[in-house]
This record gives structure tokens, sequence and C-alpha cells, in this order.
């Protein structure tokens, strides 16, 4: 952690969870979580293989925003340095407890599709998505565990 405003929490993969300070470091599989109003500016030690980020109905509301707005969200978290699949997950207001799921591959070293395909979506070697009700957290883990697979 290298610059720190408001409140950030991470949640281990035992699921504790702890408040972050700014000399705070965190591990692979961490799950971080901010507060309205926080900042944080994060430098990723792992490699990153997945950079993940969750927008939820409360998200959309708090900013008045509509799914739409979200489009291109995933494409800048491509742009994050060692990052080999970006992934947004948004909640969709439609429907209570569905995900949709946008993945981009930096490289051709992961095919999006075929992760894709493996919750009932589809797409392209290097952009890809479904939608799913998997719990979140069983969700991420799925993600990381088919990333690999193809590492």
């Amino acid at each position: 952690m290298t610059q720190l405003s408001g409140t950030l929490s991470v949640k281990k993969s035992d699921g504790t969870v702890r408040i972050l300070s700014q000399k705070s470091s965190v591990d692979s599989g961490d799950t971080l979580n901010t507060e309205r109003d926080s900042y944080a500016q994060i430098k990723f030690n792992d490699g990153g293989q997945l950079t993940l980020t969750h927008l939820t109905r409360e998200d959309f509301s708090c900013s008045n925003a509509v799914e739409s707005d979200s489009e291109g969200v995933v494409d800048h978290l491509r742009g994050v340095e060692g990052t080999v699949v970006a992934a947004l997950v948004r909640e969709l207001l439609e429907v209570e407890g569905r995900r949709k799921v946008s993945l981009r591959a930096t490289d051709k070293s992961v095919d999006v599709s075929v992760i894709a395909r493996q919750f009932g979506g589809g797409g392209h070697r290097q952009a890809a998505g479904f939608t799913t009700d998997v719990p979140l957290d069983e969700l991420i883990e799925r993600l990381r565990s088919e990333i690999s697979a193809q590492l």
C-alpha cells in the first residue's frame, strides 16, 4: 500500500478481515474492500495474474449510474501492469443475485473464451463474458484457478 485515504480492509483467504494502513501488504488471494470516499493506491507484488473489480447495485445507485456506464472499465483494468486477465464483475440491476462478468486477456497466454464457456458464456480469445449467480468469493477463486490452469 503506497497511499491510503479512508478505510480499506482486506479479507484473507481464511475469512478473517483486517483494516489496512499505508504500510500494509496484501497477499495473493486477498480481497480488498473500500468504504465510500476512500482511496487507495496499491502496488501488486504477486504479478497480478487477475486484476478484478466488482461493481455492486449500491455502487450504481449511489452514483446515479446505469449499467452501460460501466462499459470500458474492464479495458482500463487490462492496462494495470502485470495483469494477465482483467475482469469486471457487476451486479445486474434488473436481477438480484446475478452478475455479469466481462473478461479481457492482455495477450494470447490465456484464452478467456475457454473460461467464459466454463460458466455458460462465450466470446473470443482475448474478450469474453458470461452471466452467473455463483457467489463472488467462489467466482474469484474459480477464475484464478482457470487462469492458472492455462499458464
